[in-house]
Protein backbone atom coordinates (compact mmCIF):
# COMPACT_ATOMS: atom_id res chain seq x y z
CA UNK A 1 0.00 0.00 0.00
CA UNK A 2 1.57 3.61 -1.11
CA UNK A 3 2.68 5.60 1.95
CA UNK A 4 0.63 8.98 1.90
CA UNK A 5 1.46 12.05 3.57
CA UNK A 6 -1.67 13.96 5.67
CA UNK A 7 -1.93 17.31 6.49
CA UNK A 8 -2.86 17.07 10.42
CA UNK A 9 -1.75 18.77 13.45
CA UNK A 10 0.54 16.93 15.77
CA UNK A 11 0.18 17.95 19.40
CA UNK A 12 3.98 17.55 19.68
CA UNK A 13 5.14 18.72 23.57
CA UNK A 14 5.93 21.93 22.63
CA UNK A 15 2.45 22.51 21.35
CA UNK A 16 0.79 21.47 24.59
CA UNK A 17 2.51 23.20 26.46
CA UNK A 18 1.79 26.46 24.82
CA UNK A 19 -1.93 25.38 24.80
CA UNK A 20 -1.06 24.66 28.30
CA UNK A 21 -0.71 28.21 28.64
CA UNK A 22 -3.34 29.38 26.41
CA UNK A 23 -5.97 27.36 28.10
CA UNK A 24 -5.24 30.27 30.70
CA UNK A 25 -6.99 32.75 29.06
CA UNK A 26 -9.79 33.89 29.90
CA UNK A 27 -11.62 37.68 28.88
CA UNK A 28 -10.18 38.71 31.94
CA UNK A 29 -6.82 37.46 31.67
CA UNK A 30 -4.41 40.25 33.88
CA UNK A 31 -6.83 42.75 35.12
CA UNK A 32 -7.21 46.22 33.51
CA UNK A 33 -3.46 46.10 33.51
CA UNK A 34 -2.16 42.84 32.22
CA UNK A 35 -3.95 42.05 28.77
CA UNK A 36 -0.91 40.55 27.05
CA UNK A 37 0.80 37.25 26.49
CA UNK A 38 4.27 36.62 24.31
CA UNK A 39 4.51 33.58 22.44
CA UNK A 40 7.76 33.54 20.42
CA UNK A 41 10.88 31.29 19.21
CA UNK A 42 12.66 30.85 15.71
CA UNK A 43 10.68 30.45 12.55
CA UNK A 44 9.62 26.77 11.99
CA UNK A 45 8.61 25.55 15.03
CA UNK A 46 5.08 25.19 14.88
CA UNK A 47 3.60 28.56 16.69
CA UNK A 48 0.67 29.89 14.11
CA UNK A 49 -0.20 25.86 13.94
CA UNK A 50 -0.71 25.81 17.49
CA UNK A 51 -2.31 28.97 18.10
CA UNK A 52 -4.76 28.65 15.10
CA UNK A 53 -5.36 25.58 16.68
CA UNK A 54 -6.72 26.36 20.03
CA UNK A 55 -7.92 29.11 18.01
CA UNK A 56 -10.48 26.84 16.12
CA UNK A 57 -11.27 25.11 19.36
CA UNK A 58 -12.36 27.98 21.74
CA UNK A 59 -13.09 31.28 19.33
CA UNK A 60 -11.26 34.77 19.88
CA UNK A 61 -9.80 36.41 16.72
CA UNK A 62 -7.32 35.21 14.72
CA UNK A 63 -4.99 37.53 12.31
CA UNK A 64 -1.81 36.73 10.37
CA UNK A 65 -0.14 39.83 10.14
CA UNK A 66 1.20 40.93 6.53
CA UNK A 67 4.48 42.67 5.44
CA UNK A 68 2.76 45.07 3.25
CA UNK A 69 1.20 46.32 6.61
CA UNK A 70 4.44 47.51 8.01
CA UNK A 71 3.32 51.24 8.15
CA UNK A 72 -0.25 50.67 6.92
CA UNK A 73 -2.50 51.21 10.03
CA UNK A 74 -5.76 51.64 7.60
CA UNK A 75 -4.76 48.22 6.05
CA UNK A 76 -4.30 46.73 9.67
CA UNK A 77 -7.81 48.31 10.50
CA UNK A 78 -9.40 47.03 7.76
CA UNK A 79 -7.94 43.23 8.50
CA UNK A 80 -9.23 43.35 11.84
CA UNK A 81 -12.51 45.05 10.98
CA UNK A 82 -13.06 41.81 8.44
CA UNK A 83 -12.23 39.49 11.76
CA UNK A 84 -14.61 40.51 13.40
CA UNK A 85 -17.05 40.49 11.03
CA UNK A 86 -17.46 43.81 9.29
CA UNK A 87 -17.59 43.47 5.88
CA UNK A 88 -17.37 46.96 4.18
CA UNK A 89 -15.32 49.28 6.72
CA UNK A 90 -15.44 53.09 6.64
CA UNK A 91 -13.09 54.56 4.22
CA UNK A 92 -11.54 57.05 7.41
CA UNK A 93 -8.92 55.27 9.37
CA UNK A 94 -10.18 57.06 12.22
CA UNK A 95 -13.57 55.54 11.64
CA UNK A 96 -12.06 52.20 11.04
CA UNK A 97 -10.66 52.48 14.06
CA UNK A 98 -13.63 53.82 16.34
CA UNK A 99 -15.61 50.60 14.76
CA UNK A 100 -12.59 47.85 16.05
CA UNK A 101 -13.27 49.59 19.30
CA UNK A 102 -17.18 49.79 19.17
CA UNK A 103 -17.25 46.23 17.44
CA UNK A 104 -14.93 44.69 20.94
CA UNK A 105 -16.66 46.93 23.83
CA UNK A 106 -20.03 45.47 22.72
CA UNK A 107 -18.25 41.41 22.81
CA UNK A 108 -15.31 41.53 23.81
CA UNK A 109 -12.90 38.37 22.56
CA UNK A 110 -9.30 36.86 22.85
CA UNK A 111 -6.86 38.80 19.79
CA UNK A 112 -3.89 36.93 18.12
CA UNK A 113 -2.10 38.69 16.36
CA UNK A 114 0.64 37.00 14.41
CA UNK A 115 4.13 37.55 13.77
CA UNK A 116 3.91 41.14 15.50
CA UNK A 117 7.48 42.00 14.97
CA UNK A 118 6.64 42.86 10.95
CA UNK A 119 4.86 45.89 11.95
CA UNK A 120 6.53 49.30 13.32
CA UNK A 121 6.92 50.04 16.98
CA UNK A 122 3.51 52.46 16.74
CA UNK A 123 1.89 50.06 16.73
CA UNK A 124 2.57 48.67 19.93
CA UNK A 125 0.83 51.82 21.13
CA UNK A 126 -2.42 50.80 19.22
CA UNK A 127 -2.35 47.68 20.14
CA UNK A 128 -2.49 48.77 24.36
CA UNK A 129 -4.97 51.50 23.51
CA UNK A 130 -7.36 48.91 21.98
CA UNK A 131 -6.82 46.58 25.13
CA UNK A 132 -7.67 49.24 27.74
CA UNK A 133 -10.27 50.38 26.06
CA UNK A 134 -12.07 46.95 25.61
CA UNK A 135 -10.94 44.70 28.15
CA UNK A 136 -10.32 42.12 25.12
CA UNK A 137 -6.91 40.25 26.05
CA UNK A 138 -4.18 39.81 22.94
CA UNK A 139 -1.50 36.91 22.17
CA UNK A 140 1.31 38.56 20.30
CA UNK A 141 3.22 35.92 18.40
CA UNK A 142 6.59 36.35 16.88
CA UNK A 143 10.08 34.95 15.94
CA UNK A 144 13.21 35.03 18.81
CA UNK A 145 13.21 38.79 18.52
CA UNK A 146 9.85 39.49 19.90
CA UNK A 147 10.80 40.47 23.74
CA UNK A 148 13.11 42.69 22.51
CA UNK A 149 10.72 44.37 20.05
CA UNK A 150 8.00 44.84 22.93
CA UNK A 151 10.79 45.70 25.32
CA UNK A 152 11.06 49.06 23.53
CA UNK A 153 7.62 50.07 24.60
CA UNK A 154 7.49 50.12 28.01
CA UNK A 155 3.61 50.35 28.44
CA UNK A 156 3.39 47.28 26.26
CA UNK A 157 6.13 45.25 28.15
CA UNK A 158 4.62 45.90 31.49
CA UNK A 159 1.30 44.69 30.80
CA UNK A 160 2.85 41.53 29.05
CA UNK A 161 1.96 39.27 32.33
CA UNK A 162 2.96 35.90 30.42
CA UNK A 163 5.39 35.22 28.07
CA UNK A 164 6.50 31.81 26.47
CA UNK A 165 9.36 30.73 23.92
CA UNK A 166 8.03 27.57 21.85
CA UNK A 167 10.61 24.69 22.70
CA UNK A 168 12.49 22.68 19.73
CA UNK A 169 11.43 19.38 18.76
CA UNK A 170 12.34 16.32 20.36
CA UNK A 171 12.85 12.93 19.21
CA UNK A 172 9.01 11.74 20.62
CA UNK A 173 7.83 14.50 18.94
CA UNK A 174 9.51 13.00 15.47
CA UNK A 175 8.16 9.85 16.19
CA UNK A 176 4.60 11.65 16.82
CA UNK A 177 4.92 13.47 13.82
CA UNK A 178 5.64 10.55 11.81
CA UNK A 179 2.81 7.94 13.00
CA UNK A 180 0.00 11.05 13.01
CA UNK A 181 0.92 12.16 9.15
CA UNK A 182 1.93 9.05 7.46
CA UNK A 183 1.08 6.20 10.06
CA UNK A 184 5.13 5.01 9.72
CA UNK A 185 6.39 3.88 13.44
CA UNK A 186 9.90 4.98 13.66
CA UNK A 187 12.78 3.94 15.99
CA UNK A 188 14.17 6.52 18.70
CA UNK A 189 17.36 6.33 16.58
CA UNK A 190 15.50 6.81 13.28
CA UNK A 191 14.16 9.58 14.90
CA UNK A 192 17.76 10.96 16.19
CA UNK A 193 18.60 10.86 12.70
CA UNK A 194 15.13 12.99 11.38
CA UNK A 195 16.13 15.41 13.99
CA UNK A 196 19.64 16.40 12.80
CA UNK A 197 17.91 17.48 9.88
CA UNK A 198 16.41 20.26 12.22
CA UNK A 199 19.20 20.79 14.65
CA UNK A 200 21.14 21.14 11.16
CA UNK A 201 19.02 23.51 10.02
CA UNK A 202 19.62 27.32 10.65
CA UNK A 203 16.94 27.30 13.05
CA UNK A 204 17.81 23.97 15.32
CA UNK A 205 14.52 22.69 16.08
CA UNK A 206 12.59 23.25 13.81
CA UNK A 207 9.46 21.48 13.10
CA UNK A 208 9.02 22.42 9.32
CA UNK A 209 12.55 20.54 8.67
CA UNK A 210 10.96 17.95 10.26
CA UNK A 211 8.20 17.84 8.20
CA UNK A 212 10.19 17.60 4.91
CA UNK A 213 12.63 15.33 6.05
CA UNK A 214 9.44 13.26 6.95
CA UNK A 215 8.05 13.90 3.06
CA UNK A 216 11.51 12.42 2.00
CA UNK A 217 11.33 9.75 3.92
CA UNK A 218 7.31 8.83 2.25
CA UNK A 219 9.37 8.85 -0.88
CA UNK A 220 11.79 6.47 -0.33
CA UNK A 221 9.45 4.10 1.77
CA UNK A 222 7.05 4.26 -1.34
CA UNK A 223 10.14 3.31 -3.86
CA UNK A 224 11.41 0.12 -1.79
CA UNK A 225 7.34 -0.61 -1.03
CA UNK A 226 8.12 -0.76 2.43
CA UNK A 227 6.81 0.38 5.62
CA UNK A 228 10.06 -0.54 7.58
CA UNK A 229 12.15 2.51 7.59
CA UNK A 230 15.50 1.66 8.77
CA UNK A 231 18.62 4.03 9.80
CA UNK A 232 19.76 4.28 6.22
CA UNK A 233 16.85 5.57 5.12
CA UNK A 234 16.78 8.20 7.30
CA UNK A 235 20.10 8.95 6.93
CA UNK A 236 19.07 9.47 3.11
CA UNK A 237 15.93 11.11 3.79
CA UNK A 238 18.29 13.84 5.81
CA UNK A 239 20.79 14.11 2.98
CA UNK A 240 17.81 15.11 0.29
CA UNK A 241 16.59 17.78 2.59
CA UNK A 242 19.60 19.22 3.31
CA UNK A 243 20.25 19.25 -0.75
CA UNK A 244 16.87 20.56 -1.39
CA UNK A 245 17.38 23.53 1.41
CA UNK A 246 21.17 24.35 -0.46
CA UNK A 247 19.07 24.50 -3.54
CA UNK A 248 16.93 26.79 -2.38
CA UNK A 249 19.31 28.83 -0.44
CA UNK A 250 22.10 29.06 -3.45
CA UNK A 251 18.73 30.03 -5.82
CA UNK A 252 18.05 32.95 -3.60
CA UNK A 253 21.41 34.11 -3.31
CA UNK A 254 21.24 34.73 -7.64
Amino acid sequence: MRIKFQHRFVNTKPAMKMSAMLDTLDLNHGGPDGRFIALYSEAGRGKSESVLHWHGIHGGVYLYIHTAWRNDTGAFYSALLGELGVQDPPKRHADRYGLIIETLRREPRILFLDEVDKLTLRFLDIFKDIADVTQSPIVLTGEENLPAFLRQNRRIWTRTLSRMEMDPVERADIMLFAQTTTGLTLSPDVAGLLLQAADGDSTPGSLRVVKQAVLNLVDICNAKSTTDVSEEMARIAVSRTFARKNRRTAHAAR
